[in-house]
């Protein structure tokens, strides 16, 4: 009996475990602090604690808007920023004057980039929530960006995550009103959701690993968002 009780104390710890990490999205508007594009030409990259200082390349989505998809434990706190070169010698082997040219500097001052708690200033700094979340910010700003502080932009007002997929999906919406709709790659229709909601969870069991097309129809707008669902 004891064995069994011990056991099943194992098994909830683990459970309790994978419970413990959640899907995050950084989201990046390329736009600097005086409303000029920043040269993405050689990509947009994130690297911090949130990628274990590796370079991790994001998505370009259009519209100078850039997203990377990754999982991380809850109540970890995780340095990140953003760059425009995808290694370190690129960045001239941490020469300081060099490297400084190629990434963002939020605001040292700012609470919202670097709160007291901050192992170091410069970079952003986030405590990871208990729940799934969008982190979308500016290039060199700190706080948030809401879904109409970019105007007239598809991105800002539809996305989907995380991307790649696995068991679900959240959409963020336009507006209370839309029909969700996702189609394989070879136009057949694999589901078709109503909601009132301006976010929506999706459950992914049971689809093959492969590429979808995410169709959002709000009003007379239409979205469309590919994902890899693994």
């Amino acid at each position: 009996m004891r064995k069994i009780t011990a056991l099943l104390f194992v098994l909830c710890l683990g459970l309790g475990a994978i419970a413990q990490n959640v899907n995050v999205s950084f989201k990046l508007k390329a736009i600097n602090v005086d409303g000029v594009a920043v040269d993405t030409t050689e990509g947009v990259y994130l690297v911090g604690d949130v990628t274990s200082w590796k370079f991790r390349p994001m998505e370009d989505l259009g519209d100078h808007i850039y997203i990377f998809d990754t999982t991380l434990h809850v109540g970890d706190t995780l340095s990140f920023y953003f760059i425009l070169v995808n290694s370190w010698d690129s960045a001239g082997n941490q020469d300081w004057n060099y490297y400084k040219r190629y990434r963002e500097y939020p605001d040292t001052a700012d609470v919202i980039c670097n709160p007291s708690w901050a192992k170091w200033k410069g970079d952003r700094w986030m405590v990871v929530p208990s729940k799934d979340t969008l982190i979308y910010v500016q290039w060199g700003l700190c706080g948030s960006i809401s879904g109409t502080a970019v105007s007239n932009t598809i991105a800002s007002t539809f996305d989907v995550f995380p991307n790649p997929a696995k068991d679900r999906i959240t959409v963020l919406l336009p507006s209370n009103s839309s029909k969700i709709e996702i189609f394989d790659l070879t136009g057949k229709r694999i589901k078709s959701l109503l909601t009132n909601e301006k976010a929506l969870n999706i459950n992914l069991n049971g689809l093959p690993s492969s590429m979808y097309i995410i169709k959002a129809t709000s009003g007379k707008q239409t979205y469309l968002r590919k994902i890899m669902v693994e």
